[in-house]
């Protein structure tokens, strides 16, 4: 605990910034920390039906149209093989920003604009 002290008092100094102390007195008793980890980097498990129903389209793109059709079958497979997750990852990274979910899903993930 001693190593990371100024980096954990950073972090609470950053977090107290965003959430109302009262907030966080609220939750100390209710949440655990693995809870806390999750709210705070988001979520690890890849929902690709979610993720597919929260894209939006542009540039002549549609949903129903073969070059997004073929796309969505392609990161179905990646999803399916434990081996292929990394590739995953690394594509939800590319198109995001981040290599994870929002906790509360693909609905939640704030776009460009």
């Amino acid at each position: 605990h001693g190593g990371i002290e100024l980096q954990v008092q950073a972090m609470a100094k950053g977090l107290r910034t965003v959430v109302p102390e009262a907030v966080l007195t609220e939750l100390r008793g209710l949440l655990q920390p693995a809870e806390v980890a999750q709210l705070l980097s988001g979520m690890g498990e890849i929902c690709v039906d979610d993720w597919e129903r929260h894209t939006a389209y542009t540039h002549g793109l549609y949903h129903e149209g073969d070059l997004v059709t073929w796309f969505w079958r392609t990161v179905r497979e990646w999803a399916s093989s434990p081996e292929e997750q990394v590739r995953l990852q690394q594509l939800l990274q590319f198109v995001t920003g981040s290599a994870r979910v929002p906790v509360g899903g693909f609905a939640e993930l704030v776009g460009f604009n």
